[in-house]
């Protein structure tokens, strides 16, 4: 991000006037540009290379094989006709945030907040950033930080900009054409009674509330017809099957190597005749001149942006592997805890250049093709302490195991049932404490359910009465 420097002349308590240095954070249009190539996958970052060949003379497509210069006027005359019948990127969720600030009548100040809170949303629509971090990097306060974020929740898709999902939930309760009473008791449960509604505790709920259950159930049909990932809508989906990834993981004797997949990627170069024209400028007006340098500068950022785009995500693909060493030999089960926050800690970066980074991005492992989210994972949810066990020790236990690893290893278990024989959850809890996974009853029954594993009860092969573990 770039800041700017300026002086501001303001009144004081006292009724005199004072000048002030500022730092404000500005988003120019070069910063936009980097911003959307660093976010953007391999097929989208193809199509903004494409469009910038065509609009921007100064840069060309060198063939393969040749030195930078050599062939340029030909090779971007063949680029042109190549991309003749390519269209244009559909629009980020960035960018159709950004088309209505362009039409919110925000202050400077206040604009640039909201771009830049706008800019920090991950693909599901949510801050990825806490609030005080974006305060912090914007230069200004908390409040006016919230002001801004308010004025991105009021933009469409309805539900954006939300910091959690009661807040995306009750943002979009705003927009819902339906009697009062019923939002008022929808924006109720929403507020403080969504793990009741996620197990079908309605009766609890209308207890708690003192509401009629009935309400409660048209209340409950009417959350879940609203969108957990307003921001999943918006912006360029891909092409169906198997997506293009950016990167490749290769074993290398003992190591893994990160190897950017940029095999298809143009090689850019400036354009030589162009140059020429800057280095012997006669003959040249005034306005001709003016726009070719206007583009080379255009044509020489772009250029940087690649390559800052490219070093950037293999910064931060090296940090990744580094600690994801056993995924990639053993699979999901391997998977250990890793935040965007820690890796941006271990890099120097901002947390949401890593979030930018890894979004939509995909990897070619040993073991398949996957997304680069995948591989930021938190740490399962540990058990509550036995007796004669400290808490701090029940939580290191479970800290080693990423949610996916577990539901792997839950996974296992059940396809290893012997016949007649299935296991109860708190069987399968405690045979996942005898690996040094140490997670709770609750929190088995929670991964089984996500999988769509019926209980030990109803499934196939399971004898009638209790099953194995519920002996004692």
């Amino acid at each position: 991000m770039g800041r700017r420097g300026w002086c501001a002349v303001e009144p004081g308590l006292d009724g005199r006037q004072r000048l002030e240095g500022r730092q404000r954070l500005l988003l120019t249009q070069r910063m936009r540009l980097a911003l959307s190539m660093l976010q953007a996958p391999f097929q989208e970052l193809c199509a903004i290379i494409d469009r910038e060949l065509t609009e921007n003379p100064l840069l060309e497509a060198a063939p393969p094989g040749s030195s930078e210069g050599d062939g340029g006027t030909a090779a971007g005359a063949a680029a042109a006709e190549r991309l003749e019948d390519v269209p244009a990127p559909a629009p980020s969720l960035f960018d159709l945030l950004v088309q209505q600030l362009d039409m919110a009548g925000l202050g400077a100040a206040e604009r640039r907040a909201a771009e830049f809170l706008a800019g920090c949303l991950d693909e599901a629509g949510y801050l990825s950033c806490r609030l005080e971090e974006a305060a912090r990097a914007l230069g200004i306060s908390r409040s006016d930080a919230l002001s801004a974020l308010r004025r991105v929740q009021d933009l469409d898709p309805p539900g954006v900009g939300a910091r959690n999902l009661a807040e995306c939930l009750a943002l979009q309760l705003r927009h819902v054409d339906a009697g009062a009473a019923l939002l008022k008791l929808a924006r109720r449960i929403v507020r403080g009674h969504l793990p009741d509604l996620a197990g079908g505790r309605l009766v609890a709920i209308a207890h708690s509330l003192g509401a009629p259950v009935d309400d409660v159930r048209a209340a409950a049909a009417l959350i879940r017809s609203l969108d957990p990932r307003p921001g999943g809508r918006v912006g360029p989906q891909g092409p169906p099957g198997c997506p293009t990834p950016d990167a490749v993981i290769e074993r290398v004797g003992d190591e893994y190597a990160v190897i950017l997949d940029e095999g298809d990627l143009p090689r850019l170069v400036l354009s030589p005749s162009y140059r020429r024209l800057l280095e012997r400028p006669e003959g040249l007006s005034t306005a001709d001149g003016d726009y070719i340098r206007a583009k080379m500068r255009r044509a020489t950022w772009f250029l940087r942006c690649l390559e800052q785009r490219r070093r950037t995500l293999q910064r931060i693909l090296d940090c990744v592997v580094a600690h994801q060493r056993a995924f990639l030999e053993v699979g999901v089960r391997g998977l250990a805890p890793l935040t965007l926050r820690q890796v941006a800690r271990e890099l120097g970066m901002h947390e949401s250049t890593v979030g930018r980074a890894v979004a939509r991005k995909y990897i070619t492992a040993p073991y398949g093709t996957f997304p680069l989210r995948l591989l930021f994972a938190g740490a399962a949810i540990p058990a509550p302490a036995a007796a004669g066990q400290s808490a701090a020790a029940g939580q290191s236990a479970a800290a080693g195991q990423t949610a996916a690893a577990v539901s792997a290893m839950i996974r296992d278990l059940v396809a290893g049932e012997a016949a007649g024989r299935s296991l109860s959850d708190a069987a399968i809890a405690r045979l996942l404490g005898q690996r040094g996974v140490a997670v709770s009853r609750r929190t088995v029954a929670k991964y089984r359910d996500r999988m769509g594993i019926a209980n030990s009860r109803r499934r196939p092969g399971a004898r009638p009465g209790r099953s194995q573990g519920q002996r004692q």
